[in-house]
C-alpha cells in the first residue's frame, strides 16, 4: 500500500513495508516508511492519524497496566534516510 498526502506545505509518501506477526502467537506490527522533507518527528504522528487513522501513544508513554491502553497498542517513530519509519504494535490476543 502506498499513499501520498499533503499537509502544512509538506508532502508525505507513506508505504506499508510490513503488516502482520513476525512469529506465531506474536504481536502484530504495522510498519510504514514515510518519505518526506519535513524534519519534525512529532508531525509524523499527526500525518499517521489523518492518513491511516492510528491514534495510539508512543511506546515511552504507553500504559500497559491499563487494559484499554494495552489492547490499543503503541507506536514508535524513528528517522531513516529521506524520512521516518512508523511502527504500530498491537499486542497478541488469543
Amino acid at each position: 500500500m502506498s499513499k501520498e498526502i499533503q499537509l502544512n506545505g509538506y508532502t508525505y509518501d507513506i508505504e506499508c513495508v510490513h503488516s502482520g506477526q513476525y512469529h506465531p502467537y506474536g504481536d502484530t506490527f504495522r510498519v510504514y516508511n514515510i518519505k518526506t522533507n519535513d524534519e519534525n518527528k512529532e508531525s509524523i504522528l499527526d500525518v499517521v492519524k489523518i492518513a491511516l487513522g492510528y491514534d495510539v501513544p508512543q511506546k515511552k508513554d504507553w500504559n500497559c497496566g491499563d487494559i484499554d491502553d494495552y489492547f490499543n497498542g503503541y507506536c514508535e517513530v524513528e528517522e531513516i534516510d529521506g524520512g521516518f519509519k512508523y511502527t504500530k504494535c498491537e499486542p497478541y490476543t488469543d
